[in-house]
């Protein structure tokens, strides 16, 4: 299983406040600035998290020169992968190797869903508050509505304080974002790396100039967005002088609603492992 950025951008947890939900439940023509819409955006994401809907979908993955074509269902402790193809083909070597490690683990091991839901719960808390800190990052234009998406360019604000290391890349980028006014959510990323980010003085790290990031969203079912597209190219020095070099893309399709209760050993046997 693994945790992607698109990942942290569409889980959080809610907002509260009387001026959200007042603009959330306002007409379409109701005079909102470039902030507002983003607070209320950000903040029907949110509150995705908590109508307790789970899925099931099937993802491609173009990474390292290769394609993996993965399913997923989600569970109340996590999202559980499937290996179902690498280059067109059923998966060996180490690749499946290590998928079926996992898929092993967690059938067996009580602690290992344990440990699951306790990643989940951190990774949660992660997502809820960056997303919480998203509109607060950017100096927002409304660059105006076509076809009911309304287009909102961002660029870092220098008086917003990063408190992670997440919050850092993510405020040295600059682009756009698209908003869907019907539903007031965020339905898309254009995203650059507009200044060379450094991450304790360079000690720990740069995020290089001119990388870039992409997202698209659709809606699966009512009032249920999920993330369809994902492109990221992102290049940098880690830690001892480690190259980043990251360049992935990700299309998910096929979402199918399960059962709210769904739990990772029920969503093991749909997917067909057994001891």
């Amino acid at each position: 299983m693994q945790i992607s950025f698109s990942t942290y951008l569409h889980r959080a947890f809610v907002f509260s406040g009387l001026l959200t939900l007042l603009l959330a439940l306002a007409p379409s023509g109701f005079a909102q600035t470039a902030q507002q819409i983003m607070d209320v955006a950000c903040a029907n994401d949110i509150r995705q998290q908590s109508s307790n809907t789970l899925w099931e979908s099937t993802s491609e993955r173009r990474s390292a020169g290769h394609v993996f074509v993965e399913r997923t269902i989600e569970t109340l402790d996590g999202d559980v992968d499937l290996l179902v193809s690498v280059d067109g083909h059923a998966p060996d070597g180490a690749e499946k190797s290590k998928n079926d490690k996992v898929l092993q683990g967690l059938l067996r091991s009580a602690q290992a869903r344990e440990a699951m839901h306790t990643a989940m719960l951190t990774e949660n808390k992660d997502a809820a508050t960056l997303m919480q800190a998203l509109p607060k990052m950017f100096l927002l234009e409304d660059r105006g509505q076509t076809d009911g998406i309304e287009t909102i360019a961002f660029k870092p604000d220098p008086a917003f304080q990063p408190q992670t290391l997440e919050q850092r890349a993510i405020h040295g980028m600059s682009g756009t974002f698209y908003v869907e006014r019907k539903n007031m959510r965020l339905t898309g990323i254009d995203a650059v790396v507009a200044e060379q980010v450094q991450f304790g003085y360079g000690i720990l790290g740069t995020l290089d100039k001119g990388g870039t990031y992409m997202l698209r969203r659709v809606e699966v079912g009512p009032g249920v967005w999920k993330t369809k597209n994902t492109k990221l190219n992102l290049n940098g020095r880690a830690a001892l002088f480690k190259a980043i070099n990251k360049q992935s893309e990700e299309s998910k399709s096929g979402w199918r609603a399960i059962s709210s209760d769904t739990t990772v050993l029920q969503a093991l046997s749909m997917l067909g492992v057994h001891p």
